[in-house]
């Protein structure tokens, strides 16, 4: 097979990804992604579905969606475009890297204090002991001390508190009152 034979079916094989994405074979870098993350936000509804058949068939699209992706980035094509927008073409690995990490979300652990189990650091209640669990221990105080009952047992503490001192300051015009109201 000589090398015009390659190309042209590489361009065929590269056109049939542009068709089945659903756009002309020259879209630019830009519309090529906004169809790409069009066509993956609709997987992802689907993904999200009660219906089974659903889910398994999202699969699959998801499967043939990055597939013909990535065949079109990889394409002489896509990168000839690029290289015309002034964007620096980037190897495969960094391109597979990219949208793995813009997939799966970065999940970060911490151990819950009562029970040791790893739980995700972003929950609120350790789903094994049932615990609160706090993002600081500003949080944790904040928590356990300002509550209704506690701000209003120190208001009352102060009112009392207050009403005793002026009583002590005004005590000689007070019992003089008094001593009037008893005559």
């Amino acid at each position: 097979m000589s090398s015009h034979e390659k190309i042209d079916d590489e361009l065929k094989d590269v056109d049939m990804c542009y068709k089945g994405m659903g756009i002309p074979f020259d879209s630019s870098p830009d519309e090529v992604e906004r169809a790409y993350r069009s066509l993956t936000a609709e997987i992802k509804k689907n993904l999200l579905s009660a219906d089974s058949a659903k889910r398994s068939k999202a699969k699959e699209d998801d499967e043939l969606v990055n597939n013909l992706y990535n065949k079109i980035r990889n394409s002489v094509n896509y990168q000839r475009k690029l290289r015309e927008r002034g964007y620096a073409p980037e190897g495969q690995e960094g391109a597979q890297q990219r949208r793995t990490e813009a997939r799966a979300p970065h999940i970060v652990l911490k151990i819950c204090p009562c029970c040791n189990n790893s739980v995700n650091k972003a929950l609120k209640v350790c789903p094994f002991c049932r615990k609160r669990l706090y993002s600081s221990i500003f949080e944790k105080i904040w928590e356990e001390n300002f509550t209704l009952k506690n701000i209003s047992l120190t208001l009352l503490i102060l009112f009392v508190l207050a009403s005793a001192i002026l009583i002590a300051r005004n005590f000689n015009e007070i019992s003089g009152f008094i001593g009037q109201w008893k005559k």
